[in-house]
């Protein structure tokens, strides 16, 4: 099968003017010393918010979110330990899987390790083991490189006969919403979600809506609005926002409203810069995460509250619910994955949700705080989670590369920059069956080609 790269851009031949010059600007900014410049100034930034901006709120301090000051070298350790992935990494693309790890390591790889060194206490070799731990978990999705890729039948569907399935699929998550979710005046403040979600939990339970809301904002609502800016359907992206700021306002996670959005944004930017250099791409995303939220708290005195909501939402939280599943979890009993298809084999550890467990420890008693793929395995089975659900995710890896159709880039990157988000905040397997991964993977397999496309 021949590489996603032969059809993904054009090559530099075959470009003129301004778009040559982008793409050969783009191609030597995506060398390794550049990249790994880039990695170490936007861990630094990491650092820096939660030590200099959240940590000296006092709010955010009564929250949870204590500083421990390093132990010996394990801040050198830190920033040595996110440039190693880098000697393998893919930073331009060959299959369609090297987004979706290149993204795990940007927003859950370098945030888990910084983090590591200064929200949990922890002797440097406790730190070093755990850090050895992520760094092999990271290592082991390359497998997925070693697996041979399939060839699976696709539905011959035009552009039109797609397009009225997004339609289809849109208006009834929009109009399921809306029937089955209670909405008010401050459903779209996004300074009170916490307050709101409380309740909202409460609320939804034994509902169908949350598990509506969670299926199509992460897959349905992307490829609405990149498909509908491609294919120029603008009523469709219009509809992908609706879905997102609606399942925003009926559930309360500000995630619901800008990863659609964002992925989106993503996908537009690589596509701009050329599929072939995605990685220094998406470490300048990285970085314009941090920098302008923390523009903006010095500009308006805000204390901290932009950087909270936009940069620790992405990207600090992932790497500080790491810290804290690995710090319970350590001496405690480990989930086995009561919550999910754990019940079926083992008796339940606890009597309350795993992430509920971990997120009253060091936060208000009720918050729920779900950790990434990585940080979910360990509080269900310690290292052997880890490894499980590293594995897991080169099966999904496995699945794209193999199932979607090399010709329906970039609308495919935004579902990918989608999926990516999903696992940074859950489990692989909660993504593909309650967070629509498993309907993200259909649409992507309908989805017509740019060949088939043009014949309608």
């Amino acid at each position: 099968m021949a590489s996603y790269a032969d059809l993904a851009s054009p090559s530099p031949a075959a470009t003129t003017g301004w778009s040559r010059f982008v793409a050969q600007v783009s191609e030597r900014l995506n060398t390794l010393p550049v990249v790994a410049g880039m990695i170490l100034f936007y861990g630094w930034l990491t650092y820096f918010i939660f030590v200099d901006v959240i940590g000296s709120n006092i709010g955010f301090i009564r929250a949870g979110f204590q500083y421990y000051p390093p132990v010996e070298y394990s801040r050198a350790l830190s920033f040595v330990v996110t440039l190693i992935p880098l000697l393998w990494l893919r930073r331009s693309f060959h299959q369609l899987s090297d987004i979706l790890i290149f993204q795990v390591y940007l927003f859950v790889f370098v945030p888990s390790v910084i983090y590591l060194t200064m929200t949990v206490p922890a002797t440097f070799d406790r730190q070093l083991g755990i850090h050895a731990t992520l760094l092999f978990a990271q290592a082991l999705l390359e497998i997925r490189r070693a697996l041979p890729r399939l060839s699976f039948a696709r539905l011959p569907l035009n552009d039109r006969a797609y397009t009225a399935i997004l339609y289809l699929g849109a208006l009834s998550a929009i109009s399921a919403m809306y029937f089955l979710g209670e909405y008010s005046v401050d459903s779209l403040d996004l300074t009170t979600v916490y307050d709101r979600r409380a309740e909202t939990i409460i609320e939804q339970s034994g509902s169908i809506l949350p598990y509506i809301a969670n299926a199509t904002v992460s897959s349905l609502a992307p490829i609405c609005i990149i498909y509908g800016l491609l294919r120029r359907h603008w009523l469709l992206s219009l509809m992908g926002l609706a879905i997102a700021v609606e399942s925003f306002a009926a559930t309360s996670f500000r995630s619901h409203l800008f990863v659609p959005i964002f992925a989106a944004g993503v996908a537009l930017t690589i596509r701009a810069f050329g599929i072939r250099s995605f990685g220094w791409v998406m470490v300048s995303i990285g970085i314009a995460l941090t920098v302008l939220p923390l523009a903006v708290d010095y500009v308006t005195g805000s204390g901290g509250l932009y950087s909270w909501i936009v940069h620790f939402r992405f990207i600090g939280n992932n790497g500080f619910l790491t810290a804290q599943y690995m710090d319970f979890f350590e001496h405690a009993a480990k989930g086995l994955y009561q919550d999910s298809f754990g019940r079926f084999f083992f008796d339940q550890q606890y009597n309350q949700p795993i992430a509920e467990l971990v997120g009253s420890t060091f936060s208000i008693e009720g918050n729920h705080a779900n950790g990434n793929f990585w940080a979910d395995g360990y509080g269900n089975l310690g290292l052997a989670g880890v490894m499980f659900a590293s594995l897991s995710l080169v099966f999904v890896c496995w699945l794209l590369d193999s199932m979607v159709d090399r010709n329906i880039l970039p609308a495919s990157i935004a579902a990918i920059v989608s999926f990516g988000f999903g696992v940074a905040n859950t489990a692989v397997h909660s993504m593909m069956t309650s967070n629509g991964g498993v309907l993200l993977i259909l649409l992507l397999l309908l989805m017509p080609s740019d060949k088939q496309s043009h014949r309608t």
